[in-house]
């Protein structure tokens, strides 16, 4: 018996592909749901085949994720993942880095957000799941709040 690639579907009546797959039965408990499933918002095949080969990576991860349990990350580890974070936020602006002004106002926000109550989660919240995503770390709700005051 051949083994079965992961494929994109086809919605039939819209003509957009979408990345489809069964939750593994060892976390239907945890997450209730059979099928998990989103569209990579494209009509080509081609590239429904890139996207959804870069799915299956991040669901595989995703998987892995709700499998571990979550630890407490050592304050090292915090200033590591936000130097990764700073280093990535800053190499987009190595060619053209902006006017003075810019990043006067741009201080002036953020001091505003570090101020306003959930700010920290509102604007870096999804990019500090992002970034533990790709390290492939699961942590607690403390360390996660110690990494976006970081």
């Amino acid at each position: 018996m051949a083994l079965q690639m992961a494929r994109p579907y086809k919605h039939p009546k819209t003509g957009v592909y979408y990345f489809r797959q069964r939750v593994p039965t060892d976390l239907r408990p945890l997450l209730g749901d059979k099928i998990v499933s989103w569209s990579p918002l494209t009509k080509t095949p081609d590239d429904a085949k890139v996207r959804n080969a870069a799915a299956v990576q991040k669901q595989a991860m995703i998987w892995e994720r709700h499998r571990k349990q979550p630890e407490p990350l050592p304050h090292q580890q915090i200033v590591a993942l936000s130097g990764k974070f700073y280093r990535s936020f800053m190499a987009s602006l190595e060619v053209e880095p902006g006017e003075p002004s810019v990043w006067i106002a741009l201080r002036n926000f953020l001091d505003r957000v570090a101020a306003a109550p959930n700010g920290l989660e509102k604007w870096y919240g999804s990019e500090a799941d992002r970034l533990l995503l790709e390290e492939n770390i699961v942590t607690d709700d403390h360390s996660r709040n110690r990494l976006l005051q970081n």
